[in-house]
């Protein structure tokens, strides 16, 4: 009796517990990734009724026996439609901004309750890889090796990789990444002067890759090659430099040696002392001598009146011309050798 009483309140309670039961099987969330400008659509049916909510926003679907509304002020407005015959929600053209987490209710008939974790990332954009201009010498024994740092550098973006590879290995030789969505990944590699390898530099994220391969032997050697024309044309622009201004100062120093000896020549001798630049004091001198020997005239006409009266004197013999003489102590030396003349002859006669 006791017994077939409590199967019978067991049966009861199963009755009327049984429906809401079955509503209470939620699954595990499920993690999806995605990349922008795509379309995701729901797996599990909503029919006849049930509703899509975002976290954070609340509901932005809504299925009501058969009839969708999708008339909600979200991000999703116009986005997010409801299939009629299949019974599944999607949303197209997906952003980054979408990523998060959704929750998908049947309340009716098959009743369930689904959690989805979406994450949506941009396209990584292709690295770009050049010639870095640290350059490093090395010395292994007798041996000499320039090293060639190349650099790659990407946009940042979400879950995104700067990584370098060798040829035909798996492993990266190095790789970077960085929080800040808004900067940009660079990532440098040293060739260790080896210029016969290929390397890859690969940016990735969870949904797409870019690679950009680089051949040493040809982007590393032509480098040294026009290192070595620039550094041999700095050289030859040197040279010429100095031999430049080597030449005009020898012609500086030719033309001031020019200048100061023809200023020397201009200058003369040093000037004799007692004779003056100024010609009438010669004149003056010469009108005094003059006039002593007019008296010493008069006093030997007054001892010789007895005297029977001379031959005439000789024709007085003209100065010797002044000869050209650039200088001033050649024109001073001309004018006392014409004074000393003239008051020789002028003694001589009187």
């Amino acid at each position: 009796m006791e017994s077939s009483g409590l199967r019978e309140l067991l049966l009861l309670i199963c009755f009327f517990l049984g429906p809401w039961l079955s509503v209470s099987q939620s699954k595990e969330k499920q993690q999806i990734r995605l990349t922008a400008g795509e379309s995701f659509t729901f797996p599990d049916a909503i029919i006849p009724s049930g509703h899509l909510k975002y976290t954070g926003q609340g509901t932005i679907i809504t299925v009501q026996n058969n009839v969708s509304d999708t008339d909600y002020e979200t991000s999703f407005r116009g986005r997010v439609y409801w299939d009629r015959r299949t019974g599944q929600i999607t949303i197209t053209n997906l952003t980054v901004q979408d990523s998060g987490e959704f929750e998908l209710e049947s309340t009716k008939a098959n009743r369930f309750i689904e959690n989805f974790i979406l994450k949506v990332y941009n396209r990584v954009s292709r690295p770009q890889v050049k010639n870095s201009d640290q350059r490093h010498n090395q010395f292994s024994g007798a041996s000499f090796r320039q090293n060639c740092s190349l650099l790659c550098s990407v946009q940042n973006g979400r879950e995104v990789t700067l990584s370098w590879y060798r040829e035909v290995e798996e492993k990266p030789l190095s790789n970077t990444s960085s929080p800040d969505l808004n900067s940009t990944l660079t990532l440098p590699l040293e060739t260790d002067g080896q210029y016969n390898n290929t390397y890859s530099c690969v940016a990735s994220n969870p949904v797409s890759n870019e690679t950009t391969t680089v051949n040493t032997s040809e982007r590393c050697r032509n480098r040294d090659n026009k290192n070595h024309s620039n550094s041999d044309q700095s050289r030859h622009y040197a040279v010429s430099a100095v031999c430049s201004v080597g030449g005009v100062l020898a012609v500086i120093g030719a033309v001031a040696y020019l200048k100061r000896h023809r200023d020397k020549q201009r200058e003369g001798p040093p000037s004799t002392p007692g004779v003056t630049e100024n010609e009438g004091v010669e004149y003056t001198e010469i009108n005094h001598i003059l006039s002593s020997t007019q008296a010493e005239r008069a006093n030997r006409n007054d001892q010789i009146q007895t005297t029977p009266p001379a031959p005439p004197p000789a024709p007085p013999l003209a100065p010797p011309p002044l000869q050209a003489d650039s200088t001033k102590h050649g024109r001073k030396k001309q004018l006392i050798i014409r004074l000393t003349t003239l008051y020789s002859h002028t003694f001589v006669k009187h």
